[in-house]
C-alpha cells in the first residue's frame, strides 16, 4: 500500500493455499530489510483489512501532546474525556463530556459540557455536524473528522 494524503494505492495478488512462503531466517536478513520478502496468505488478509479500515471514517485526535485516531466504523458512537469512563481516554479534556456519533456518512459532535466550550471554526457551539477535513476544539482535545476515503 502507498499512501499520500487522503489517497491510497494498493497493490495486490491472489495468493491461496499452496502460495510459498518464506520459512528460513534467511527471508529478514539481519542487516534490515533487502531483498525481496514474503508473507503468507493469512498476513496478506490482515493486511487487506486493515488498509481497508483505515479508509473508512475516523476521528484524528490531539491532546496533552499525544495524538490517535478511532475508527467510526468500529464504533460510531464515542465519548471522549479524562475519564475511566470513557470510550476514549485522553490526557487533557472535559472530563466525558464530548460525544460523538457517526451514522449513515454524517458525524455529529456534542459538547455535553455546561463549563467548557466547543469551538467549530472559532464559533462557540453545543453541537455540530462536521464536515470533511473540520475540526472542533473542546478544552485541550482536539478532533478532525476524516471521511470514507472510496
Amino acid at each position: 500500500e502507498i499512501g499520500m494524503g487522503k489517497f491510497s494505492i494498493v497493490f495486490g495478488k491472489v495468493v491461496g493455499e499452496g502460495a510459498e512462503t518464506a520459512t528460513s531466517q534467511s527471508a529478514i536478513p539481519a542487516d534490515g530489510f533487502s531483498g525481496t520478502t514474503q508473507i503468507n496468505a493469512q498476513e496478506v488478509q490482515d493486511l487487506l483489512k486493515d488498509s481497508d479500515r483505515k479508509r473508512r471514517a475516523q476521528i484524528e485526535w490531539e491532546s496533552g501532546g499525544r495524538r490517535g485516531t478511532h475508527y467510526l466504523s468500529e464504533t460510531p458512537a464515542v465519548i471522549f474525556g479524562t475519564s475511566d469512563l470513557c470510550d476514549v481516554k485522553v490526557p487533557k479534556a472535559p472530563k466525558n463530556h464530548v460525544l460523538i456519533f457517526y451514522s449513515e456518512g454524517n458525524c455529529e459532535i456534542r459538547n455535553l459540557s455546561t463549563w467548557t466550550k466547543m469551538k467549530v471554526g472559532g464559533a462557540a457551539k453545543k453541537k455540530h455536524t462536521f464536515k470533511p477535513g473540520e475540526s472542533a476544539v473542546v478544552g485541550g482535545l482536539k478532533v478532525v473528522f476524516v471521511a470514507d476515503i472510496g
